[in-house]
């Protein structure tokens, strides 16, 4: 088993239709690559593969979004992708699905570019000044 490797395809489409794949260490999110061997990129796909062992006490992420943009989380075991023909097949008995992603609300994603780690810093800040603006309107007006 620890000899395995696994492969994932990625569906590059942003959040229409795509499938995204990161490893939760802790409350952190790490992409794949981070993890892989090997990575072959065509048009829209991408293939990462890595030995079963950089992973094996990890939990996979798979991040996908319908066509009209609705996301949805699964959180997987290694395991459930051990033996799988197909890169995007996985034993669903032992993966949660979350697609209420107020239970995701704790999880940073690890950002790599300093540059883009302090417009995430400064849109939260903005976020976080629009979301107390709306309650305070909210609670004025009795909703």
């Amino acid at each position: 088993m620890y000899n395995e490797y696994i492969a994932f395809i990625e569906e590059w489409r942003g959040g229409r239709g795509g499938t995204h794949y990161y490893i939760r260490e802790g409350n952190t999110l790490r992409r794949i690559e981070h993890y892989a061997v090997e990575v072959v990129i065509s048009k829209e796909l991408v293939k990462y593969v890595f030995p079963f062992k950089r992973i094996s006490n990890k939990t996979i992420c798979i991040y996908s979004f319908s066509n009209l943009g609705n996301p949805c989380v699964t959180e997987c075991p290694p395991e459930a992708f051990l033996g799988s023909k197909e890169t995007w097949s996985y034993d669903h008995k032992l993966c949660v699905n979350r697609c209420n992603l107020r239970e995701l609300k704790c999880l940073e994603f690890e950002l790599k570019d300093p540059t883009l780690e302090r417009i995430v810093e400064d849109a939260r800040k903005i976020l976080q000044c629009y979301y107390q603006e709306d309650k305070g309107v909210q609670r004025v007006i009795g909703i």
